[in-house]
């Protein structure tokens, strides 16, 4: 059963958050990919940059549309996996988390979880939404801040961020 919140198709327009991140990777990379949904992005990596995907999934369903993309797929959610048992000695060039970190309790934590699992000259990459974007700002001066189904205001969302939190973090 395919998880229809996680199929989309990434618009071709360079300044969306994928195409951004997908500009990041090298080719022939091996990438952990942490909310890998059903594989949208996975697939890009590994079709047109040969890269070598693992993708983390806290979704049974959308984790299973992603194994095709995928050399291997954890199912489970990123703060409580025991990441030295799920990934052994297995070291990236590239951690992505795109548009993950809102979703979590402690993000923080989260990055410094994966670090040693980072390669010596490995990235770690991450677009997170702007709470402070000029949609949520008009949507505020008229007084509404409406949960939705996807977006900055995903409704699925328990942390918001600036700019400004975004580089502390």
């Amino acid at each position: 059963m395919t998880s229809k919140k996680y199929i989309y198709e990434i618009p071709d327009n360079e300044n969306h958050p994928a195409k951004k991140v997908i500009k990041w990777i090298k080719n022939n990379s091996k990438v952990l990919e942490i909310g890998c949904a059903s594989g949208i992005q996975s697939k890009i990596l590994k079709e047109n940059l040969g890269c070598r995907v693992t993708g983390l999934e806290i979704d049974p369903s959308a984790a299973a549309d992603a194994k095709p993309y995928c050399e291997d797929v954890i199912i489970g959610s990123i703060e409580e996996i025991d990441l030295s048992l799920a990934l052994k000695n297995e070291n990236f060039d590239a951690i992505l988390f795109v548009d993950v970190l809102e979703h979590l309790i402690d993000p923080l934590a989260t990055l410094k979880k994966i670090l040693p699992f980072l390669n010596e000259n490995g990235v770690v990459i991450a677009s997170i939404p702007n709470i402070s974007h000029s949609a949520i700002c008009w949507e505020l001066a008229h007084g509404r801040f409406d949960y939705q189904k996807y977006g900055l205001l995903d409704n699925t969302h328990i942390r918001f961020f600036t700019k400004k939190n975004i580089i502390k973090l």
